[in-house]
């Protein structure tokens, strides 16, 4: 379009190039269009990539004194923002939520964010095992919560182990048939204690027999005892112990999140 002295006018940025200049002012904007998907897929792309070097970052610190990425799961003590940039939900009080402390070395400083669970998932890759290690469970949250947690991440690992065709050195007790035995069938009217694993410490073997059992039953006559794994694992209890995970178990990103919300909505 020509101006009136014959010269042709400059379009300024677009309101989509403004808008993500706002959240990342490093962010060259100059060859997007007005369209919301694309303004979408480039903050998600952008905020992987944070979380990628946050990782990296820590991995490949070598002072003993580099405070290390938190990716928590923890129970919202009030409502909150969600730190997703397409993320228009606020977080619940009591809801589970991923709190993220980025740390910024260069600048010695560090943020707080908070995401829904499902938001997060679609931040952080969960098929790559560097990036759950990173991730821990608070205290405060119910005992299962880290129990589904710690199922989770096991399989999660396990799979990647597949993929990558490496030996699984999370995974050492998967052999021990009285550990599986106690690990997904304590609790159960059905259950039959026989004792201590040799494979696991004392501490674990009362936490998997008490808090982190995965059923709740009120004795031999109770028909509708509570199965904790019922949703999480689903047809894999029809197995025992649950069939081995596979790489097919990676491609699903809200696997986590699916899980919980089951279970703890």
């Amino acid at each position: 379009m020509a101006s009136s002295s014959g010269v042709e006018a400059t379009a300024g940025p677009s309101p989509l190039s403004q808008w993500l200049q706002t959240l990342f002012p490093e962010l060259d904007t100059t060859s997007l269009n007005q369209s919301a998907s694309d303004a979408n897929d480039i903050a998600l792309k952008y905020e992987r990539n944070s979380v990628r070097r946050c990782i990296d970052r820590a991995a490949d610190a070598q002072s003993s004194d580099y405070i290390k990425p938190i990716f928590r799961i923890e129970k919202s003590s009030r409502k909150c923002k969600c730190a997703l940039s397409t993320c228009k939900t606020t977080i619940s009080p009591s809801e589970l939520r991923f709190f993220w402390l980025r740390i910024f070395p260069g600048i010695k400083t560090f943020r707080k964010d908070y995401y829904h669970l499902r938001c997060f998932e679609k931040n952080a890759n969960f098929s790559q095992a560097a990036v759950l290690r990173r991730v821990e469970v608070t205290a405060c949250v119910p005992g299962g919560v880290e129990r589904l947690f710690d199922e989770w991440r096991k399989r999660q690992l396990r799979a990647i182990a597949r993929r990558e065709q490496t030996a699984d050195t999370d995974h050492q007790n998967c052999s021990d048939p009285k550990l599986d035995h106690l690990r997904y069938w304590a609790g159960s009217r059905s259950f039959s204690d026989s004792g201590q694993p040799d494979s696991i410490s004392y501490d674990e073997y009362c936490l998997l027999h008490g808090i982190l059992a995965p059923y709740e039953s009120d004795g031999p006559g109770d028909t509708q005892e509570l199965d904790l794994f019922d949703e999480f694992l689903g047809t894999l209890k029809q197995f025992n112990p649950p069939r081995a995970p596979t790489v097919e178990d990676l491609r699903n990103p809200h696997s986590l999140s699916g899980g919980f919300g089951k279970s703890f909505r």
